[in-house]
This record gives structure tokens, C-alpha cells and sequence, in this order.
């Protein structure tokens, strides 16, 4: 991919790669050209938490802590999802310290719904929302939900309604007090 790259890149000013293990791709881009990771995930030793979790198969990444360090270097900025995420890429890379270049600033960027604009009031005491795409882990979770907690929680509000919204709606099937919102372009169309 690099020369197709290289040829697309030719005048950007910034581009955004997704995902550290992509983060090679800074090399089809000219020097000045600002280099942003959106990390989506913490991949640095993540296989320890889906084995914990019992996943055992499925399509996740997991990298050792030290490359994806030396993919953080790659960049100028990294995007990171949540607070917590962002305060650990930052201490790891600075206990980390000169090796392999400068740290790149850390920002947090949140799937979360902005709530800039005034919004009507969208709560509801008798559903709940999970929206993901269909990963394993996701799929895990959701069965999990489905066996053991939703019962629990139709017994005490009856007509409560689970409400999925992604690609998770695929893989899972049709059962009361399920409800299917399908892809969703927005967060707000969600809610």
C-alpha cells in the first residue's frame, strides 16, 4: 500500500491512521505532514483480558506492550477513547522515556453522544441500550446480558426492553424483549 499511499499524500497537511498496528503507514507521507493514531483500543497486551474473560477465538488483536510504544512514536498526536486509556498511554510512554523519539501529545476523543445542543429528554425507565458491532467480544457480552441478567430484570419490570443498535444485530436472534435498531448513523438516532 505504501505507493498508493505515497500518491494520495503527496499535499496533505494531516493524516489519521487507524489502529497503532497500522502506524507504519507514516512513512508514505512527507516530512511536516501531521501524524494522528486514533487507537480505538488499548492493543498493547490484550489478549490477557479476553482470556480472562473466556474468549478464547475470535478476530482481536493483541500487540506486546513494547511495539505498540514504538507505534505511539510514530505519531504526533494519539486519539484515545476514554480517560483512563489516555492517562495510561501517557505514563506508559513517559516511564518509557527517550527511547525511540518524542512522546506524542495525548488527546481523548469519546464515542459518547454529544451533548453540545440542547437535547430532549431521551431517557426511559424500562429499556436499556447496547450499541456495538458484531466482534466476538461484543457478541460474548451481549449472550452474557441475554442469559443472565435480562430475566432477572423482566421479572421486576415486565415489558423492559433490551435495545441493540450496530452490526450486533445480526448475530443475535429474535427474542422477546429484544429490540433491533440495526446501523445507526448517530449516536442520537440511537438514543
Amino acid at each position: 500500500w505504501l505507493p498508493q499511499l505515497q500518491a494520495l499524500g503527496r499535499d496533505v497537511d494531516t493524516v489519521i491512521v487507524e489502529y497503532v498496528f497500522n502506524s507504519l503507514a507514516r512513512q508514505a507521507f512527507p516530512e511536516g505532514t501531521t501524524r494522528i493514531i486514533d487507537t480505538h483500543d488499548s492493543l498493547g497486551d490484550r489478549h490477557r483480558a479476553y482470556l480472562a474473560s473466556g474468549l478464547k477465538e475470535g478476530f482481536w488483536i493483541s500487540l506486546r506492550p513494547r511495539a505498540e510504544l514504538a507505534g505511539f512514536r510514530r505519531a504526533d498526536a494519539i486519539l484515545a477513547i476514554q480517560e483512563e486509556e489516555a492517562r495510561s498511554f501517557s505514563d506508559r510512554l513517559a516511564r518509557a522515556g527517550g527511547s525511540g523519539g518524542s512522546a506524542p501529545e495525548v488527546a481523548v476523543v469519546s464515542h459518547v453522544l454529544d451533548l453540545g445542543d440542547r437535547v430532549s429528554d431521551l431517557s426511559r425507565d424500562d429499556a436499556a441500550l447496547f450499541l456495538a458491532s458484531a466482534t466476538p467480544s461484543n457478541q460474548q457480552a451481549v449472550d452474557s446480558f441475554l442469559t443472565r441478567v435480562l430475566p432477572r430484570v423482566t421479572e421486576q419490570i415486565p415489558g423492559f426492553e433490551f435495545c441493540l443498535a450496530g452490526s450486533i444485530c445480526k448475530a443475535v436472534p429474535d427474542q422477546p424483549g429484544v429490540v433491533k435498531l440495526g446501523r445507526v448513523d448517530t449516536l442520537a438516532e440511537a438514543y
